[in-house]
Order: C-alpha cells, then structure tokens, then sequence
C-alpha cells in the first residue's frame, strides 16, 4: 500500500511547483522514501501523510489510509484520518457519507459502540439509499453486541421495508458475494427479506430468553407470537414456547411442541430429546418413554433415536432381536460403521449370550463421542449447540453433523 502511495504521488508533488512551498513536499516525499527503504513503514506514511494536503485529488488516498490502519488494526490512527477528512470544508455531500461511514467502522472496531450507534443512526436516516442500507445493517450489528433485541428487530423490520428486501444487496457485501461463489453463505448478512425475517426470528427468541429469564412470561409470550408470525425455521420459537408451557404446568402441550420438533427437525435431536423426556415424566411419572420414541424413530429415523427403539423392541420380542435390530439398524448410520463393523463379527446365534444393555452401551458412548455441531456458513466446529455462530455471528447456522 505504501509502494503504491509513493509510486502514484511524484505527480502531484510535482505539479505544486508554482507553490512556494513545493520544495518542502518534495523533501517530505524523498524523506517516506528513504524511510521505506530503511523498512520504517510507519514513520513513512507519517511523513507522507503531513506532505498530502487533504483536497479533492487526494482524498481517496487518506481513505485508503484509513483503511489500511484499519487491516493493521491501528485504529487510533484510522479514526484521526477520517476525523480530519470530516474537517476538510469542501467535501462534497457523497464524500462526507462516505467519511462518515469510515469514521463508523472505525469506532465499531475500536469497541465504541455508543459512538458507531449515534453515527449509523444518522447515516440510516440520510437521502442516499446505498448508504442508508449500510448503516442499518451495522446498526443490526451493533444492536446484537450491545444486547438490544427491540432495536435490532425495528432495524431489521427497515430493511426489510427498503430495497434490501428486493433482493438488492448493498455494494460492500455484493462484492463479498461474488468474490466467494462456491460458499453457501459468503457473507455472513442476510442478502433477501426471507434471510432478514429469519434473524429477526431469532432476535424476538432472544427477547424472550432474557424476559423468561426475568420472570416476564407475558413478555416471552408476546415477543413469541410475534416470531411465530413470521416466515422461517420456528424452531427455536417451539422450544422457547414448549419451556413457557412448563412453566405453566401444562406439561401435554409442551411434549407435543417438542414432539412436532423431533419429527421434523432431526438435527435438533440432541437439544430436544432431553427436554422432550422431562415432559414425559412430568406426566408419566413411572411411565415408559421406549415405545413413543420408537414411533418416532419409525417417522424420522435418527441415530439418536436408536436406543430407545431397540429397547422397546426388546420389550416387545425380547433382547436377540433386539441385538438383531440394532445390527441391521446401525448400518444406515455413517458416522457408526465401526460400532457396526464389531457388532456384524458376531455370528446371530450369539446374540442369545450378549447382553442389550452391553450392547447399548458401546453404542451410546460412540454417540456421545460423534456427537458434533459445524457451521454452514463458515465451517466453525464445535461440540456444543448456538444458535449463534460464535465465529461469523451467523444465526441458524449451527447444525448437529451426526
């Protein structure tokens, strides 16, 4: 960058002989050179940049000054450039947007939250489409880290009132689109109204984890009718609303909210399944789960289902067949072929002298050990569920890979 600075500039330096002060830029220009060439590159773009007055032919290059600070992390220095950019009195209207947006970033890097919130909230409300979408969707941005649920929504509800909503993505995150073709989700906003209304589902879950959370379930309850409204995976939504019918010792309607998620939702399953049993003793206090999910497992097969349904296979025609039903039942499964490889050395007529509870055991250990969760946006792997990627911050991303 800084190669490119002083390959660009001779140019205008000069062209300032008519100035009396020409000399001085020019000793200045030699002066970022040789320190340059004597690897000092931080002492080089300071000279070079007390040797560019800001004006209208060299204003791009303080802000792709700014920028580089930025990459490098220096953001003192980045929010100094476009502080003194937003001081020239001649900016045109475009350029001072433009500043404006910079000096935004930069406060948001730099973890000045109240700062880059009081800037896109200007730039949000500004005549210029382009730079008003930008604002809002940083505004989204700022909104998630400050914990501001209400103001997220109502900045996402904009967006989705704009031409944004029209599938129209603004230019920063267009080019990140095209230049990723073969990622799912190159960018990890939202480029339509459906991705928009998908985060705003989860921003109204967030609400009402932290009004039940509060002990505001009237609250919950509100913020969850309005993401029910709302077009998109509701699953999130069901469970939230499965813990607020516990709550209210309506146990029935909580197992058949959970239920309808184990039946459609298979990667789910390891967040659900816990929850869905604790309703089921709820109301079964001394009751048999084995048979209800071995329905389901008939409906939507899933690894994690297999246990119970050997189980109630064994109580219905007794341990070989159950032994027998797991062999075959493992073989659909990738992610157990070795289980499976070890069980199929068994010869059938064993089975009678293996124990299913042995058998399940190996099985169940193996799950436990597979069990993992990966992002589809930007391949983040971990053991433990969000419904937040905790690498892009991409909602809904999160998925079981078992």
């Amino acid at each position: 960058m800084i190669g490119f600075l002083l390959a660009k500039y001779p140019v205008h330096l000069k062209s300032t002989s008519k100035r009396v002060a020409s000399s001085a830029y020019l000793e200045r220009y030699y002066e970022s050179i040789n320190l340059l060439l004597a690897e000092q590159p931080d002492a080089a773009i300071d000279v070079l940049m007390a040797a560019l007055d800001l004006n209208a032919d060299t204003l791009d290059v303080h802000m792709a000054l700014g920028v580089m600070f930025n990459k490098r992390g220096e953001i003192d220095r980045a929010i100094r450039i476009h502080q003194n950019i937003l001081a020239h009195p001649h900016l045109s209207s475009s350029q001072m947007l433009q500043a404006r947006l910079a000096l935004a970033e930069d406060y948001w890097l730099a973890g000045l939250f109240d700062r880059a919130e009081v800037l896109y909230t200007e730039l949000s409300q500004c005549c210029d489409g382009s730079v008003a979408q930008q604002a809002l969707v940083k505004l989204v941005d700022v909104y998630q880290q400050e914990g501001e649920w209400q103001q997220a929504i109502n900045a996402v509800k904009t967006l989705c009132q704009c031409s944004l909503a029209q599938n129209q993505v603004p230019p920063e995150y267009a080019a990140i689109n095209s230049a990723q073709p073969n990622s799912a989700t190159p960018c990890n906003k939202p480029c339509n109204a459906a991705q928009w209304q998908q985060w705003q589902v989860y921003f109204y879950c967030e609400l009402a984890q932290a009004s039940l959370l509060a002990g505001h379930e009237q609250q919950a309850q509100t913020a969850l009718a309005h993401a029910s409204a709302l077009e998109g995976d509701l699953t999130r939504v069901r469970i939230l609303q499965s813990q607020l019918a516990s709550m209210d010792n309506n146990p029935t309607q909580a197992l058949a909210l959970l239920q309808q998620i184990i039946l459609t939702s298979p990667a789910y399953h390891a967040l659900v399944l816990p929850l869905w049993l604790e309703a089921f003793y709820c109301i079964q206090s001394d009751g048999n789960p084995n048979w209800s999910l071995a329905d389901m497992y008939q409906q939507q097969p899933s690894a994690l289902l297999l246990p119970a349904a050997a189980k109630s296979v064994a109580e219905q025609s007794g341990e070989p067949q159950a032994i027998a039903f797991l062999v075959a039942a493992l073989a659909r499964w990738e992610a157990l072929a070795t289980v499976h490889e070890a069980l199929t050395l068994l010869p059938p007529t064993t089975y009678a002298q293996v124990t299913l509870s042995s058998v399940l055991a190996l099985v169940e250990k193996r799950l436990l050990q597979l069990q993992a969760y990966e992002c589809g946006a930007c391949g983040y792997q971990g053991h433990k569920h969000h419904w937040q990627c905790p690498s892009c911050k991409s909602w809904g991303t999160v998925a079981a890979q078992l």
